[in-house]
């Protein structure tokens, strides 16, 4: 089989809506076209594909626990090659024409994973770090590096329990509807007030790729950097005591996501109880048809 030109690739292999993604959401295809193109010809499966994304990324979680400045750094360039990865084996099935749901279900149960594994092991990465230098990090990275993976954890539920309960009326009632045909898909920022838009970008920061990204600045910050002390800071004098001293950078990443997830987590629950949005979802998506 000879392999196939960029251009073919992707034709074939990129979603659909590629053009209408946002340029962060564009910018890992400029090297996952040409892993496709290498690819193409050979055996490898896109569910192999999908396994050696998991497997870097268990790596580059367990590598962030080692609790140093170097191993911080590479468990972050590892789970960029995992994220890389995580891109390729769609692409790989589309241009093959081998998708499938048990593909898909591999996929989504691996970055079920992904998030709280690098939050978690960041946490225990700085906490290691403690004793030897970082007087700061560890009242930080414990509590609220917990918090960020707990709420990566109950995020990711929280959503995997709406498709669950969508499945199981699908199955019990399935030959009652059909899906809508032809519903246009509304503007993200259609009749959407301020406070919607900011909370909606808050979901996308706490989202992956968004939180790799900046747990990888904050690795190659604190690689680069040897300290930062608040308190020298403009202002610093009304940081309190206990909170003075050298702090990792990935350390106040940390306590963002360990406020911001279980925020967008409790935030989502709350409005989807209320508004009842899993009935509404499927009664947007299907009609009801005469048994």
């Amino acid at each position: 089989m000879s392999r196939p030109t960029l251009d073919e690739v992707r034709a074939k292999a990129l979603k659909p809506n590629y053009a209408t993604l946002p340029w962060y959401g564009r910018q890992t295809h400029h090297l996952t076209v040409r892993v496709v193109r290498w690819l193409a010809p050979t055996r490898v499966t896109p569910n192999q594909v999908t396994c050696a994304g998991g497997a870097l990324a268990m790596l580059g979680a367990a590598l962030l626990s080692l609790g140093t400045d170097a191993t911080l750094l590479t468990g972050c360039l590892v789970l960029q090659a995992a994220y890389v990865l995580d891109s390729v084996d769609g692409q790989l099935a589309r241009w093959r024409g081998q998708t499938s749901w048990t593909g898909y279900a591999l996929d989504v149960s691996l970055n079920a994973i992904s998030l709280p594994g690098m939050l978690l092991g960041a946490t225990v990465g700085l906490s290691r770090m403690h004793p030897a230098r970082d007087e700061g990090a560890l009242p930080v990275a414990l509590p609220f590096g917990c918090l960020a993976a707990l709420g990566a954890v109950l995020l990711q539920a929280l959503f995997d329990a709406g498709h669950a309960a969508t499945a199981a009326r699908i199955r019990r009632e399935g030959k009652f509807f059909r899906a809508r045909a032809g519903t246009p898909a509304a503007s993200a920022t259609d009749g959407r007030s301020p406070a919607h838009r900011a909370f909606t970008l808050l979901h996308k920061i706490c989202a992956n790729p968004q939180v790799m990204n900046v747990l990888t600045l904050c690795a190659l910050g604190g690689f680069c950097v040897t300290g930062m002390d608040l308190s020298k800071l403009p202002g610093g004098f009304l940081i309190p005591p206990a909170l003075r001293g050298y702090y990792h950078p990935m350390a106040w990443a940390l306590f963002f996501y360990g406020v911001a997830l279980p925020v967008v987590w409790l935030a989502i629950a709350v409005n989807r109880a209320g508004a009842r949005r899993i009935e509404r979802e499927f009664e947007e998506t299907f009609e009801s048809r005469e048994p």
